[in-house]
């Protein structure tokens, strides 16, 4: 009944996660979960306050399918002024990121074509790859501080290679690719003439070291498509909002797609995505301040925990924790659910380099960390039993 490549898509599996908390919490149920990537922090009032306003103007109706002119204005401007990106409103369309991620590779990628993925992953990649008829391949990201190997990538590249992810700062793995690192994966799209998707959404969740765009390197900014948005930075997960950079070729070419698909976005949720760019930007240095403290606060409970190692993060806000107990990290997830209504994302799902790890979400509540930590050691306190 349904297409091949529907076989290969698997669910979300930390969507998956959320239903089994909110199936847990309506049985009264006390569920700490570090299972999603949301902060627990409204959205600045200002933002909601345009959005709201918006409406009340009757902005209701189709906007450009590419995104309001001001808005991509602001995109541009906040991209040169942060990143350095070079760019002009036509390399800028408005859209849900990670609808461009997929977007992007069902207009790049022809049936059999090859995605270098790295592993670990988001989860969504490899769905998406499939979804397009593309075909992953992994490159390891080393274990301690997740970093590509160049002889790894290189054995991976054949005829049919078309692409390259990226995603720095790493979603799950906390690393911060450094500028010889994105040089390296650079000389290797140039040298093999790869396109290059580079997914930057936790550009503003930098810890150690420096956000770095490969689109301003030498020769990239022809073949790369930069992906980003509001949800993280502005605590605005549920608005999908976002933007993709691009050369015009592009831009114009996926524009045509989003035009047979959503068509555009609401235009009063972009004026809300206007007002978190151009308003007062005190929300991201607290929100970093907040996130600086909450990621000590986790990082040495868990290396208090028997049988934990966790490194500190240098950029999102998850820790990747290691542990020694000799099963699965998706039977450990289930058994800290069970004896410890605590939820935390098995490693396995980001790919054969998580196993041996689980995902946390530390942008919650001190004291939901604190007793979301307590928890979980008597938890496995009791598994090792």
């Amino acid at each position: 009944m349904f297409a091949k490549r529907m076989s290969f898509i698997e669910p979300s599996a930390t969507l998956k996660l959320l239903k089994t908390v909110k199936k847990l919490q309506a049985k009264g149920k006390k569920v700490i979960s570090f299972g999603i990537g949301e902060m627990d922090i409204p959205t600045p009032k200002h933002v909601v306050t345009a959005a709201k306003k918006a409406l009340d103007q009757g902005l209701t109706r189709y906007g450009p399918p590419k995104g309001l002119p001001e808005l991509r204005e602001a995109i541009v401007k906040r991209s040169r002024e942060v990143n350095g990106i070079r760019c002009g409103i036509e390399n800028v369309m408005v859209t849900p990121t990670k609808f461009a991620i997929y977007l992007s590779c069902v207009a790049l990628l022809n049936n059999g074509d090859e995605v270098l993925i790295p592993d670990p992953y988001w989860v969504s990649y490899v769905d998406m790859v499939y979804a397009a008829g593309g075909r992953p391949k992994f490159y390891k990201l080393k274990r301690g501080y997740f970093r590509p190997d160049e002889q790894d990538m290189k054995r991976l590249i054949t005829k049919k290679t078309k692409m390259i992810m990226l995603n720095t700062p790493s979603n799950p793995a906390g690393s911060v690719f450094p500028r010889e690192t994105l040089k390296m994966i650079a000389d290797l799209a140039t040298e093999n003439d790869l396109f290059v998707v580079s997914d930057e959404i936790y550009e503003r969740q930098v810890f150690e070291g420096k956000h770095i765009s490969i689109t301003t390197l030498r020769g990239m900014a022809r073949r790369t498509i930069t992906v980003n948005g509001f949800s993280k930075t502005y605590a605005m997960t549920g608005w999908r909002l976002g933007w993709m950079m691009a050369p015009t070729l592009i831009i114009d070419a996926i524009g045509r797609l989003q035009e047979h698909t959503i068509t555009c976005l609401p235009a009063f949720v972009q004026k809300g995505g206007l007002a978190a760019l151009t308003g007062s930007q005190k929300f991201i240095k607290d929100m970093h301040k907040d996130l600086m403290r909450k990621r000590r606060l986790i990082v040495k409970g868990l290396n208090s925990i028997d049988g934990i190692e966790c490194k500190e993060p240098e950029g999102t806000f998850y820790v990747f924790p290691e542990y020694d107990f000799d099963m699965k990290s998706e039977d450990l997830a289930q058994k800290i659910l069970k004896k410890g209504e605590v939820v935390v994302v098995p490693g396995r799902v980001f790919g054969r380099q998580g196993e041996g790890h689980f995902r946390m979400a530390f942008a919650k509540d001190v004291d939901a960390i604190e007793e979301g930590l307590g928890k979980l050691e008597l938890a496995l306190k009791k598994i090792r039993r």
